[in-house]
């Protein structure tokens, strides 16, 4: 399991690029698939092997914590990644949101009143 390090609330580090090398090692750990879907990220055409379109992806976003390191990272085909990319912002914006009430930033919601319904006269409980 990959350890998210302890940052301020509003310290996220800026997200750093692969260099090919890193890139390969990469898709090497995940044997040329995609870990999501487990789709392969590599075809062959005429013989020839050649790689599909693919994102680079934290496991962890930054937005949550997480780091540039390469065991937080992993290569997923694009649907995937729009899919996780979808998926975390909301749970970073959950996260802006909470830490904006715990600051007292953002007023907490108050609950709706409900003025009460009218008893019907011929319920059972009323005889």
């Amino acid at each position: 399991m990959i350890e998210a390090p302890v940052l301020a609330p509003n310290e996220v580090t800026q997200r750093k690029p692969l260099t090919p090398a890193e890139r390969r090692l990469i898709l090497e750990r995940q044997d040329h698939e995609c870990p999501a879907c487990k789709g392969p990220l590599r075809t062959k055409i005429d013989g020839q092997a050649l790689l599909v379109p693919m994102i680079d992806e934290h496991i962890i976003p930054l937005g949550l914590g997480g780091s540039n390191d390469l065991s937080n990272r992993e290569l997923r085909c694009v649907p995937c990644a729009r899919e996780k990319t979808r998926v975390d912002r909301k749970a970073i914006a959950k996260a802006a949101r909470i830490r904006r009430r715990l600051t007292g930033m953002e007023p907490r919601k108050q609950k709706i009143r409900s003025r009460g319904f009218p008893r019907d006269p011929l319920h059972w409980k009323n005889v």
